[in-house]
């Protein structure tokens, strides 16, 4: 087998309200995927961008660095191509590392992904087998807003039987706001682990 094609695909989406997230307001969602294609005829996608703002950024990465790297060479070579994707790009090291490392994960998921579907198996027998039969699930939703709009979104939450929330704080004197309402909603759910 062999990867025949890839293509980077950003996405870019205006949000009808702005999202706070820490300290920073998105306007817009975006991510880039990764598609392989294989002389099987095999796919595979995989996401390769952690910030939404700049998708096209990750697809130049994707497209004009690392697809020459890995096209035409055999998928299950996975521990080589990362290895050589991360030579490569070692010459761009600096501030933005991370954005190419993001890439590079995203064009290796994506191997390991054609490599499954190969073989017939989940990537986590490919890697050494399961380290567990069970993940605890957990919200990412609740974002920066007024404490009691927050509040209410984990209680919302909590109410759909997630038991592990991720709350973005934003600025330190939201902090001690958000703990005292979000605690308050979160006990009048009578919520157990």
């Amino acid at each position: 087998m062999r990867v025949e094609t890839i293509r980077a695909i950003p996405l870019l989406a205006t949000l009808e309200t702005p999202q706070r997230i820490g300290l920073a307001t998105f306007t817009k969602l975006g991510a880039t995927l990764v598609e392989l294609r294989s002389d099987t005829g095999s796919s595979a996608t995989a996401s390769a961008s952690a910030d939404t703002r700049a998708p096209r950024i990750w697809a130049g990465i994707v497209d004009d660095l690392l697809a020459p790297l890995v096209t035409e060479q055999d998928p299950f070579d996975t521990e080589r191509l990362w290895d050589r994707m991360f030579r490569v790009l070692r010459s761009f090291s600096g501030h933005g590392r991370d954005m190419l490392v993001e890439a590079i994960a995203g064009m290796d998921i994506a191997l390991w992904d054609l490599k499954g579907k190969a073989t017939g198996l989940p990537r986590s027998a490919l890697l050494g087998g399961a380290v567990r039969t069970r993940l605890r699930e957990h919200a990412s939703s609740v974002v920066v807003r007024e404490p009691e709009a927050m509040a209410a979104d984990a209680v919302g939450l909590v109410g759909q039987d997630f038991r592990a929330l991720k709350i973005k704080i934003g600025t330190r004197w939201r902090m001690t706001l958000l703990s005292s309402a979000a605690s308050a909603a979160l006990s009048a759910t009578a919520w157990t682990s």
